[in-house]
C-alpha cells in the first residue's frame, strides 16, 4: 500500500503541475468556448483515459471492487437523502464563494453563448463533462485515492482525497468550491462504502451547472 500511495501522489503531483501550467501560461485561449470544439471532447477523453490507465496500474494486484469501492450502497435510500443534502450543501456554498471569487469565469469551461452552432460537438463534449469527468476522477480520487489514504483515519482520507482533486483541477478561484464538493463525494462515499452515489453525484452536478449556464447564456 505504501508503495500504491506513493505513486498516487506522484501521479497527481505531476497532473496538478500540467494542469496549473496549462491553465495559466496562455496555452489556452480564454475568449473560445471549449464546449463547442471537437478539441475539448479529444483532450478531456484523453485526459480520463490517461487517468483510468493509471489508476488501474496502480491498483494492480489489488481487489479492484475493494480498493476502488464498486459496489452498490446498502441503503439507496438513505444514499439519496445524504445526496441531496450534499448537493444543496455545496451550492449554498458556490453561492457564497461567488460573492469574492469568480470560479465559473477562471473555469472557462461554461458557454456564454447559446445555442451552440453544432449540437453534435456540443453533445459529446456535454457527454464527457456529465459522464466522463464523474466515472475517472471517482475512480481515481473517492476510490483509489480514498482507499489509500483512509489508514490515516476517514478525516484524512475525506480531506485528502478532496485536496488532491482540487489540485488536479489546476484552478486558483474555483479551488474552495472544487475542494468543497470533494469533502461533500468522499463524506459520501464514507458514509456509503461506494462511489457509485459519487458518480451520480458528481454528474448530477455538471449536469445542473451545465444547464445553468445555457439558460443564463440564452438571455
Amino acid at each position: 500500500m505504501s508503495g500504491r500511495l506513493a505513486a498516487w501522489l506522484a501521479f497527481i503531483a505531476v497532473f496538478s503541475a500540467i494542469s496549473y501550467y496549462g491553465n495559466f501560461s496562455g496555452l489556452s485561449d480564454s475568449d473560445e468556448e471549449p464546449l463547442y470544439h471537437w478539441s475539448f471532447f479529444v483532450s478531456s477523453m484523453f485526459g480520463f483515459g490517461l487517468m483510468v490507465g493509471v489508476a488501474l496500474l496502480i491498483a494492480i494486484g489489488a481487489p479492484k471492487r475493494e480498493i476502488f469501492a464498486l459496489r452498490s450502497p446498502p441503503s439507496w435510500g438513505r444514499t439519496i437523502g445524504i445526496g441531496v443534502a450534499v448537493l444543496v450543501g455545496v451550492f449554498v456554498f458556490s453561492v457564497l464563494v461567488d460573492q469574492f471569487l469568480n470560479p465559473g469565469e477562471e473555469q472557462g469551461l461554461l458557454p456564454d453563448r447559446w445555442p451552440p452552432p453544432d449540437w453534435v460537438v456540443y453533445g459529446f463534449n456535454a457527454s464527457a463533462v456529465v459522464i466522463g469527468a464523474p466515472v475517472a476522477e471517482e475512480l481515481m480520487f473517492r476510490g483509489l485515492g480514498y482507499s489509500l489514504l483512509v489508514r490515516f483515519g476517514p478525516s484524512v482520507a475525506i480531506a485528502g482525497s478532496a485536496f488532491a482533486w482540487a489540485l488536479a483541477h489546476g484552478l486558483v478561484q474555483a479551488f474552495p468550491l472544487i475542494f468543497a464538493l470533494g469533502v461533500g463525494l468522499g463524506f459520501l462515499r464514507r458514509v456509503t462504502g461506494s462511489i457509485v452515489p459519487g458518480m451520480l453525484l458528481h454528474a448530477t452536478f455538471n449536469g445542473i451547472a451545465l444547464v445553468a449556464a445555457a439558460v443564463e447564456a440564452s438571455h
